[in-house]
């Protein structure tokens, strides 16, 4: 899905670019799209691209761990499975480019939930990517009680972009969030993407010319 994502965008956007149209864009979500709209933002690193997810991490580690969803979770499998993922983890880190992943000692990789939080670290932790130039026109919107991306993950986003506009929802969770909180999301969407219009506008001209 992450990767049918970010062909779809990136094809889209370059089209855009060759036809000499605006590219600005402004990727949002709520929850997994919301993640994944932070994955394809920071995997391709563009100037006239910025960011409004909703109720998102930095990596899916937490919610599948410690989130509700860790219920949804075959412990028991995982276990029966525990010794080949962590050789396939740690065999990872010894192929080329594998000093750019998270690195794990077996001593750090004795449990199910130790297993899959680096399993899905390895493949999902935004800060493994490179690290962006100007987040300041992002917007991450969070709650403060969301029990599916706990808060933990949101704050784990801020500090990695730092310099983006961190919201709260106070006193709600995912559910609420989304039934109850959709101005606030329009409202985080369309301010990340006036802040980006008005960026470009005071962006130097060679600058421009060499995003076109």
């Amino acid at each position: 899905m992450g990767l049918g994502m970010l062909v779809e965008t990136t094809t889209l956007h370059d089209a855009l670019r060759q036809q000499g149209a605006p590219t600005a864009a402004c990727y949002s979500g709520f929850s997994l799209g919301g993640f994944l709209a932070a994955f394809i933002t920071a995997m391709a690193g563009q100037p006239d691209i910025t960011c409004a997810p909703c109720m998102a991490g930095r990596s899916a580690n937490l919610p599948f761990t410690k989130g509700a969803m860790s219920t949804c979770v075959d412990w028991a499998a995982l276990e029966r499975e525990q010794t080949i993922i962590t050789e396939f983890l740690l065999d990872l880190q010894a192929t080329p480019g594998g000093d750019q992943l998270h690195r794990w000692t077996p001593d750090e990789l004795r449990s199910p939930v130790a297993v899959l939080g680096a399993l899905l670290d390895t493949f999902t932790d935004l800060a493994q990517l490179p690290p962006l130039e100007d987040v300041s026109h992002f917007v991450l919107l969070a709650a403060d009680r969301d029990a599916y991306i706990p808060y933990e993950t949101h704050r784990q986003l801020a500090e990695l972009w730092s310099g983006a506009d961190a919201r709260v929802l106070d006193g709600h969770g995912h559910v609420t969030s989304f039934f109850l909180q959709q101005a606030a999301m329009r409202e985080a969407i369309a301010d990340a993407a006036t802040r980006l219009l008005a960026s470009l506008e005071q962006a130097p001209q060679q600058d421009r010319k060499a995003w076109a």
